[in-house]
């Protein structure tokens, strides 16, 4: 599915690690491996908007990181929301939408296993 949005800026990802696709295919695999998103998820359902919010600071340096554009993009917005106390259940969507398709996107470039 090309959608238009960046995922994987690949080219941004490379750049950064000089060219080292198999560190970044590596890295990329650690990502897909991390609980961020259970994590939020039971922040969510505890109600316990300050650990949100943590938590996706966390989402926002990991995606920032690895150049997964899109869903730091999301966090950046769902960040605001949670430390502004304002609505954040639509932006929230968003990015668990976006991680699913990142993540989708990941396995068909980086595979889950090396």
């Amino acid at each position: 599915m090309d959608d238009g949005k960046a995922y994987i800026n690949l080219e941004a990802a490379l750049a950064r690690l000089r060219g080292n696709e198999a560190v970044f295919k590596s890295l990329l695999r650690k990502y897909a491996e991390r609980d961020d998103f259970e994590r939020l998820s039971s922040d969510l359902a505890k109600s316990d908007v300050d650990a949100a919010a943590k938590t996706v600071h966390t989402i926002k340096g990991a995606a920032g990181n690895l150049s997964l554009d899109e869903v730091y993009k999301l966090a950046v917005q769902a960040e605001a929301l949670f430390k502004g106390r304002l609505p954040y259940e639509e932006s929230v969507g968003e990015l668990l939408e976006a991680q699913r398709e990142t993540l989708n996107r990941i396995d068909s470039y980086a595979g889950r296993k090396g």
